[in-house]
């Protein structure tokens, strides 16, 4: 929501977009990285540090947007 009598600033409205996009993009990479540790193409230990970063940011950046 902008003032009557500022400019639109291009960056502030577009910054929770671009934060809920990078949530929306962490959870829909954690999708191959679990398809390949339930089919054992991964090891749990290669796998579970992977998801916990993509869920960690997946949290932050939706909380944030």
């Amino acid at each position: 929501m902008t003032n009557a009598g500022s400019t639109p600033s291009t960056v502030r409205d577009g910054a929770p977009l671009l934060a809920f996009g990078l949530g929306l993009l962490c959870l829909l990479a954690m999708v191959p990285v679990t398809l390949g540790a339930l089919a054992g193409y991964l090891t749990l230990g290669a796998a579970v540090p992977v998801l916990a970063v993509g869920a960690g940011v997946a949290v932050v950046s939706l909380v944030t947007a």
